[in-house]
């Protein structure tokens, strides 16, 4: 996993969003945060220079000063939570299909700022989990590194 610049982020690669929704995950990353199939993960939108979102494992939430969100929402205690909103953040839960993927409807991909076809730089984001980044200067910086591997869902 290398870092674009000295000092900067870990980046894992690119997961490039197919034409279903499918975003896969690179291995690493589900190694480093111990992501399997079928965990319950909550997508939080991310920053409003990056945009894209921060995936948390559910049981990695509720163990972290964000278990405030869960009493915020108890809805989100719930598999089919749908989007919630709380100001200009938003949230989506989820769950880890085969093969390490996140399946996102177009419509919660544009809650996001994402579309199909996009690709998101998937870097060490929080302890809690990795960060799916859309746009700003680390993404920048990723396109000018042609090494950085491009993950597309295999289904």
């Amino acid at each position: 996993m290398p870092r674009l610049v000295k000092g900067g982020k870990w980046v894992f690669g690119w997961s490039k969003i197919s034409a279903e929704g499918k975003a896969a995950i690179p291995p690493e990353t589900m190694n480093e945060y111990k992501i399997y199939v079928d965990d319950e993960m909550l997508l939080m939108s991310g920053s409003k220079t990056s945009g894209g979102f921060i995936a948390i494992k559910l049981s990695c939430l509720e163990k972290s000063n964000l278990t405030v969100l869960m009493d915020k929402f108890p809805e989100l205690r719930m598999p089919d939570a749908g989007l919630l909103r709380d100001g200009n953040r938003v949230y989506y839960r989820t769950s880890i299909k085969k093969g390490g993927s996140l399946s996102l409807a177009a419509t919660i991909l544009a809650e996001y700022g994402v579309k199909t076809g996009d690709s998101l730089l998937v870097v060490r984001g929080s302890g809690l989990g990795p960060s799916f980044l859309v746009r700003g200067p680390i993404v920048e910086e990723a396109r000018r590194h042609p090494e950085l591997e491009v993950l597309k869902y295999k289904g």
